[in-house]
C-alpha cells in the first residue's frame, strides 16, 4: 500500500565540524558518482511503499539544481531520496523513522550532492520534479556533501566551500580548479564579454569617437566666429551685433542673446 502524509526530511543539528569518516576518499566520491551537481534543497515531504513496514519509509526531498558538474541533468528540478524520515499523520500523531542515513540536508541552503540513480520514486506526477530521473546519494553519511557557503562551519571556515574529507575552499574558482582532475567533470565557463559589430561595447566606443569629431568642429567653428565678431566690430564700430543663427536648418535672427536646451547622449 502506498501512503502520503505530510511529513519531514531530517535534519540534524551539528555544533562541531566532523568530517567524513566512511571508506570512500574523497577522489571515490568524484570517480563513483553518476550525478554530481550543486542544488539547494526546496521542499521534502515522505511516503511508504507499505504503511505496515517501516523500512519502507522513505524521504523526498526536490532540490532545484543550480550547476551540473558531471550527469545528464538539466537546470530545475530534480527529486532526492533518503531512507526514513518523520511523518506527522492527519490525527497530530507523530512517528520518525530512523535510518543509518546522517546526511545533513538543510532545506534552503546550498550543497554539492554526490549521487546515483534511485530504485525507488514516487509517482512523477505527485514529484513534479523537472528530471524525470530520481537519485539517491551515493553515500547517506555525515559529511558526504560539499556544502556552499557552510554556515554550520564554525570558527574561520564559516562560510567557505567544505565538505567530505575535510576539503575547504575559499573560492568556487578554487573549488572548480580542484574538481577540474577528475574525468567526466565539467565546470561553467568564465564569461567573457567579445565586442562584436553592433554589440553595445563598439556603439559605446562609436558614440564616443563621433562625441569627439563633434567637439573638434564646434572648438573650430568657435574660434572661427570669435575672429569674425573681433572682424565685424573693426569693421563696424559703434553698431550692434544682430546674431544669425543656424540650428536644425532653420536661420534663427535677432539682437540675442539665445539660450537653447540640448540633448544628453545616454552612454555618458
Amino acid at each position: 500500500m502506498f501512503l502520503m502524509a505530510v511529513c519531514f526530511s531530517g535534519i540534524y543539528a551539528q555544533e562541531t565540524l566532523p568530517t567524513y569518516k566512511g571508506n570512500l576518499s574523497n577522489e571515490d566520491f568524484f570517480n563513483q558518482s553518476e550525478f554530481i551537481f550543486e542544488g539547494i534543497p526546496v521542499s521534502g515531504n515522505c511516503f511508504a511503499l507499505d504503511s505496515n513496514k517501516v523500512e519502507t519509509y522513505y524521504g523526498s526531498t526536490i532540490i532545484k539544481v543550480t550547476e551540473v558538474y558531471k550527469g545528464q541533468l538539466k537546470t530545475g528540478t530534480v527529486e532526492l531520496i533518503t531512507r526514513g524520515g518523520m511523518i506527522i499523520f492527519p490525527n497530530g500523531d507523530i512517528s520518525l523513522f530512523p535510518h543509518d542515513g546522517r546526511l545533513l540536508i538543510a532545506m534552503d541552503r546550498p550543497q554539492v550532492f554526490f549521487c546515483v540513480k534511485s530504485n525507488i520514486s514516487i509517482n512523477p506526477s505527485k514529484t513534479k520534479a523537472d528530471n524525470p530521473v530520481s537519485l539517491m546519494l551515493l553515500r547517506d553519511e555525515d559529511w558526504a556533501s560539499i556544502h556552499v557557503g557552510c554556515i554550520i562551519c564554525p570558527g574561520e571556515n564559516h562560510g567557505k566551500i567544505m565538505g567530505l574529507k575535510t576539503l575547504i575552499f575559499n573560492t568556487k574558482e578554487e573549488f572548480y580548479t580542484y574538481i577540474k582532475q577528475f574525468n567526466g567533470i565539467r565546470v561553467p565557463e568564465k564569461k567573457t564579454e567579445k565586442v562584436k559589430d553592433g554589440s553595445h561595447n563598439l556603439q559605446i566606443k562609436e558614440n564616443k569617437e563621433r562625441f569627439n569629431e563633434f567637439m573638434k568642429k564646434q572648438l573650430l567653428l568657435a574660434d572661427i566666429a570669435s575672429k569674425n565678431r573681433v572682424k565685424f566690430k573693426q569693421d563696424n564700430p559703434g553698431t550692434v551685433n544682430n546674431l544669425s543663427l543656424t540650428i536644425g536648418n532653420q536661420a534663427v535672427t535677432g539682437p540675442g542673446p539665445y539660450y537653447f536646451d540640448y540633448g544628453r547622449n545616454p552612454y555618458f
